[in-house]
């Protein structure tokens, strides 16, 4: 990922990221090793 994270905020890898409904997906469902989600920096 080439994406430099806005100011205030960074990238988390997470190997799963669950749905509203509870269902928990896995990112080598997907061929991937984990799922990047943008966070507040603390």
């Amino acid at each position: 990922m080439a994406t430099t994270p806005p100011p205030g905020k960074k990238w988390v890898f997470v190997k799963w990221t669950t749905t509203k409904s509870g269902k928990r997906i896995h990112a080598s469902w997907y061929g991937k090793k984990a799922f990047p989600i943008l966070v507040d920096d603390i």
